[in-house]
C-alpha cells in the first residue's frame, strides 16, 4: 500500500512538471476571479443603488428572508433662514387704449403710423371741419344777439316788456291819485253849494260816480306797479339765462371744433392706426387708434408664491432678445387671481413644470415689475424673472422627498420604536438641489430617511445613522 502511493505522488509530480505553465495559469485565473469578485461583484450586489440589488436573488432580498436590518441615513428637519429663487416667465406689457373718433366727418390727415413713440398732447389725426366752423360761427352770432336783447331787458325798451315798465306806471299812478284829489275837492264844493240851495242836488250823483272811476285808475296803477316791479326780475332772470345758454352753446362748439383734432393722451406706443385718410367716420366713438401706454414686465408664478411676494421687492428681468442681459425690476402690482395660463395663451391641458411626471395644471397668477431703467425693452419681448426672497423656512434634505407632484410629497419618518419607520405625506414649498421646503407636516428637530430609504418595503427593518446636511447650494 506504501509502494501504491509513492507511486501515485511521483506521477503526480511528474504531471505537474510536465504541465507547469498551464498550472500557474490557473492559479491566476483563480486569483483574478476573487479580485473582480471582491472589487466589482460584491460592492454592487451589496449597493443599493445597483439594479442587482432590488432583484429577486439581489442582497436586498437575501436580507429580508434573513430578516437582517437595512442601514439607512436619517437627516434632521431643520427651521433656518434661507434664501429662496422664484422663476417666472412672462412678457413685456403696457396699458392698452383705445383713441376715439367722435365727428361725424372725411379724415384729411393721418400723422403717426404703427410703431410710432408719442407725447401726450401730440397731434394724430385731423377730420374736415368746415360744418364744425360754420356751426360755432352761428352759435357766436347767436350770444351777440342775445346779448343784446339783455340790454333792452335792462333798459326797459323790449316791445314783450310793454307791461312790465314800473317807472310808467308810477308817472300814471300819480296823474290818478292827483285827479282823484281834485274830484274829491269838487265833490266837497258841490255838496256845499247844494246844502246852501244854490246847486240842484242831481248833480252830486254825477260827480261820486267821477270819483269812483278815479278811485279804480288810482288802484289799477297800483296793481300795475306790482306787476311790473315783479315781472322786470323775471324778466331779467330770462335774459340773462339766454345769455349764459347761448355762452355755453359757444363752448360746445369750440370743443367740437377742437375735436376734429385727436391728440395723444398718453405717452406711449403707437400699436395699430385703424382708420385711413379719406375715409369718413360714420361711428360716433369709433376707434382711430390702440395706444399702449406704460411699459412693464408682466410676470406668471406659480400660484404657491403668492404669499411670499410683496410690493417693492427686487427682481431681475431676463429678454430673449438680449441674452445674457439683466433688467433690474421692482414688484409693482401683485394681482392675486390664480389663472390656468404661463404666461402665453390659456392652456387646456396638464403640464408637468417640475418634471416629476405627474400631470400638473400650470395654475400661476401674475406679478406687474417695473422696470428700473427699460432701455431697449420694448413691448411684446418675452423672457423670464428672477425673485429672489428671504425668508424663515422649515426645509429637509432634498433627497428624502418621494412621489412629489403637485406641491405634495412623501417621505419616510423613524417612528420612536427602533428599527420602525412610516410614510408620512407633506406639503412642500420649493424644491432646491440640496434641500426643499416643507409648508406642512413635518416639525423642526425630527428625522426623516434620506439615504437607503428608496427600497424599502413595508415590514423591512433599518439601523439608521444620523446624515450631517446643510443648506448651501
Amino acid at each position: 500500500m506504501k509502494k501504491i502511493l509513492q507511486r501515485i505522488k511521483a506521477l503526480l509530480l511528474a504531471l505537474l512538471l510536465y504541465n507547469r505553465g498551464l498550472s500557474i495559469a490557473t492559479v491566476a485565473i483563480g486569483i483574478a476571479g476573487l479580485v473582480i469578485m471582491a472589487v466589482v461583484v460584491a460592492p454592487a450586489y451589496m449597493s443599493p443603488k445597483s439594479r442587482m440589488y432590488t432583484s429577486s436573488l439581489g442582497y436586498g432580498a437575501m436580507k429580508r428572508n434573513l430578516n437582517l436590518p437595512f442601514d439607512v441615513k436619517s437627516a434632521e428637519v431643520k427651521r433656518k433662514r434661507v434664501i429662496i429663487p422664484y422663476l417666472g416667465e412672462g412678457i413685456v406689457s403696457g396699458e392698452p387704449i383705445r383713441v376715439p373718433l367722435i365727428p361725424l366727418a372725411t379724415i384729411t390727415k393721418v400723422h403717426v403710423k404703427e410703431g410710432d413713440q408719442v407725447k401726450k398732447g401730440e397731434l394724430l389725426l385731423e377730420l374736415e371741419d368746415t360744418k364744425a366752423r360754420r356751426n360755432l360761427a352761428a352759435a357766436e352770432l347767436a350770444l351777440a344777439t342775445v346779448e343784446a336783447e339783455l340790454k333792452r331787458v335792462e333798459g326797459g325798451s323790449a316791445f314783450v316788456l310793454i307791461a312790465e315798465r314800473p317807472e310808467q306806471d308810477k308817472i300814471e299812478l300819480e296823474a290818478a291819485k292827483k285827479e282823484l284829489i281834485v274830484i274829491n275837492d269838487k265833490l266837497a264844493s258841490l255838496q256845499d253849494l247844494i246844502d246852501k240851495g244854490i246847486a240842484p242836488a242831481f248833480r252830486i250823483a254825477d260827480m261820486r260816480k267821477e270819483k269812483a272811476a278815479a278811485t279804480a285808475r288810482v288802484e289799477s296803477a297800483e296793481l300795475s306797479i306790482k306787476r311790473a316791479e315783479s315781472g322786470v326780475s323775471q324778466s331779467l332772470l330770462i335774459a340773462q339765462n339766454a345769455v349764459e345758454d347761448a355762452r355755453q352753446n359757444v363752448e360746445y362748439r369750440k370743443v367740437e371744433l377742437e375735436g376734429h383734432k385727436i391728440y395723444a393722451p398718453r405717452d406711449g406706443l403707437i400699436s395699430a392706426v385703424l382708420v385711413r385718410e379719406g375715409e369718413f367716420n360714420q361711428d360716433l366713438g369709433k376707434p382711430a387708434f390702440l395706444l399702449t401706454a406704460g411699459l412693464w414686465f408682466e410676470g406668471f408664478f406659480d400660484q404657491a408664491v403668492l404669499s411670499r411676494v410683496k410690493p417693492g421687492m427686487k427682481g431681475s428681468i431676463f429678454l430673449e432678445a438680449f441674452p445674457g442681459r439683466e433688467f433690474p425690476a421692482t414688484v409693482a402690482q401683485i394681482i392675486p387671481q390664480v389663472t390656468f395660463a404661463t404666461g402665453g395663451p390659456e392652456i387646456n391641458r396638464p403640464m408637468r413644470p417640475r418634471g416629476t411626471g405627474a400631470p400638473e395644471w400650470a395654475a400661476t397668477f401674475s406679478v406687474r415689475f417695473s422696470l428700473d431703467n427699460p432701455g431697449e425693452a420694448t413691448l411684446g419681448m418675452t423672457g423670464n424673472v428672477k425673485l429672489i426672497v428671504d425668508t424663515e423656512a422649515t426645509v429637509i434634505h432634498r433627497n428624502a422627498l418621494l412621489s412629489i407632484a403637485a406641491g405634495r410629497a412623501i417621505v419616510i419618518q423613524e417612528d420612536e420604536i427602533d428599527g420602525q419607520w412610516l410614510r408620512i405625506p407633506i406639503e412642500t414649498g420649493y424644491i432646491g438641489h440640496k434641500w426643499a421646503e416643507v409648508k406642512n407636516g413635518l416639525k423642526p428637530g425630527t428625522f426623516v430617511l434620506a439615504d437607503g430609504h428608496r427600497i424599502l418595503r413595508e415590514g423591512d427593518q433599518i439601523r439608521s445613522t444620523v446624515l450631517e446636511w446643510s443648506t448651501g447650494e
